[in-house]
Parts: C-alpha cells; structure tokens; sequence
C-alpha cells in the first residue's frame, strides 16, 4: 500500500530520531519547602534523656505530640475535621514516662512521638 504525502511528513525518519533523544535537559533546580513556617524555640537542656525509641508505647495510633506543636492552627484543624494530615504523623510510638525531655506525672500518658521527632529530640548533637 503506498503512503500518502502527509504520513511521510508526520514521521520523522530513524536519523531525526536519534539526535531527538540525544538531547540532554537539564533539570531546573529544586527549591525546598520550608517545614516549619515560624522560627523553632531554642529550648535549653536540662538533662538527657537515654530511653530508646519505644514503638508500641499507646494502644491505639494518635498525632505526635512534637508534630501538632510545630503545625499551624489550619493544620490542627485539618487534622482534628479530618483524623488525619500529611505534616502530622499517626504514630502509637514514642518515650517512656520516665523521659527528661517531655516529663509527664503518673497518671498521665507518655509522649508520643514519631520516630524523627523521637531522634530530632533525643539525640541532639552537641555544639
């Protein structure tokens, strides 16, 4: 069957294929979003605390208590309308009671944090 004019045009011959795909792009560079939107508190450290990461410390999953403290108002709202939000995690995890950072009375529940809250608190690199 013969090819009419207007298919050959559309097709690109092999030759005009390879230089096509030759073409290097170059990405544009990314730009960081900001995770916290306020500037963090610089809090000074009484003590250290040298529990390890707990996983299963709650019965049932909840938000991190460092997360929903550095979330903005809208986020908390989100979170409580939705049971849950992309900059909030549901964790079950975290410290136990007996944590220098986050102290907490006998009859109140442990801290619950995710597992980078967990490590951006416990481990603090000496300056």
């Amino acid at each position: 069957r013969p090819q009419t004019p207007n298919r050959l045009q559309q097709t690109p011959n092999r030759q005009q294929q390879t230089t096509q795909a030759r073409k290097v792009v170059t990405p544009r560079p990314l730009k960081v979003a900001p995770l916290y939107r306020r500037p963090v508190k610089v809090i000074k450290i009484t003590g250290r605390c040298n529990n390890l990461f707990i996983p299963s410390v709650h019965k049932s999953k909840g938000g991190c208590d460092r997360c929903l403290y550095h979330a903005t108002e809208r986020n908390r709202e989100e979170f409580k309308k939705n049971g849950h939000h992309h900059r909030i995690n549901l964790v079950r995890s975290g410290c136990t009671r007996t944590c220098k950072l986050f102290p907490r009375k006998p009859d109140e529940k442990p801290v619950r944090l995710c597992r980078k809250c967990f490590h951006d608190t416990h481990y603090l690199q000496r300056v």
